[in-house]
């Protein structure tokens, strides 16, 4: 699989809303091209923003966490948002100030968390995430070109990227059903 770098998704992203910008390094941008300063600005950002909403399966980490003294479960630093605590996922799990807010006097002094946590490096992405990322960075981007016909566009594109992402979700699925193991792929795209 080609691992892309943060320059060519930048690059791409730029080129969907239509700028012709040559972006070398976002790590140290130079002062001379504003593109690589905002590509620098909005690129982890946007990359946390979308990691914490769609929820890739290649983004969750499992890990069990000990009560400290103060009575409180401490979220672990790479942690963008929590999935499910012991197996329960929903609106009962609260994230605050690095800490899980729920009723644990059921759990004990430890509990298992399923977490969504930083994945930087792009060999570890999905495919359908390098689609769907551009994507999202161009409409983080677009609001420098204050344009409303190409934000327009961005979005559109954005929207049928995130359809046809989800459309591929499901195809999985059915697959996964139907050969039972065999198709090892996996992506979460929760429906909106």
């Amino acid at each position: 699989m080609y691992n892309q770098t943060y320059v060519e998704l930048c690059m791409t992203a730029l080129a969907y809303i239509g700028v012709d910008a040559d972006v070398c390094n976002i790590e140290d941008p130079s002062p001379d091209n504003p593109w690589e300063k905002r590509c620098k600005r909005h690129f982890m950002p946007t990359l946390k923003k979308v990691l914490a909403t769609h929820m890739p399966m290649f983004a969750i980490k499992e890990t069990t966490i000990t009560r400290t003294a103060d009575g409180e479960f401490r979220i672990p630093a790479d942690c963008l948002r929590v999935f499910s605590v012991n197996e329960i996922c929903g609106d009962d799990i609260h994230e605050e100030g690095g800490l899980i807010k729920c009723d644990f006097g059921l759990f004990g002094d430890t509990i298992k968390i399923k977490y969504i946590h930083l994945v930087e490096e792009t060999g570890y992405w999905t495919p359908e995430f390098l689609y769907l990322f551009p994507y999202e960075l161009a409409c983080e981007l677009v609001v420098y070109l204050n344009d409303v016909g190409k934000l327009n566009t961005a979005i559109s594109l954005r929207d049928a990227a995130r359809r046809e992402v989800g459309g591929l979700n499901a195809q999985r699925v059915r697959l996964k059903r139907r050969f039972k193991g065999i198709y090892k792929k996996k992506w979460h795209f929760p429906v909106r």
